[in-house]
């Protein structure tokens, strides 16, 4: 899940924290803007799944540690993925 993302970023930044993060939103924003990009949605509702990402990723952050464990991360990343889906699967069911 999030390891593909928080194990290269815990190696190359050693887990310090501003540029740890900065890695964990870029793998984030990559993550939803290919789900966004794949199911053909619009530019401003891909803008607000990154945002929702990220705000989370922030969230997180200022509650507890994310350093040195790719789980915690992972579970960041998997609520981005179910909340990607259930946003796409909200907006096709208002538009039809």
């Amino acid at each position: 899940m999030g390891g593909m993302y928080s194990l290269p970023a815990m190696k190359i930044t050693s887990s310090k924290k501003p540029w740890f993060t900065l890695f964990l939103s870029f793998g984030l924003t990559i993550t939803v803007m290919v789900i966004g990009l794949l199911f053909f949605k619009s530019n401003l509702h891909i803008i607000y799944a990154i945002l929702a990402a990220n705000i989370l990723l922030l969230i997180r952050r200022c509650f507890g540690k994310l350093d040195h464990n790719a789980e915690r991360f992972g579970f960041i990343h998997a609520i981005s993925l179910i909340g990607c889906f259930w946003y796409i699967s909200l907006i096709e069911r208002t538009n039809s």
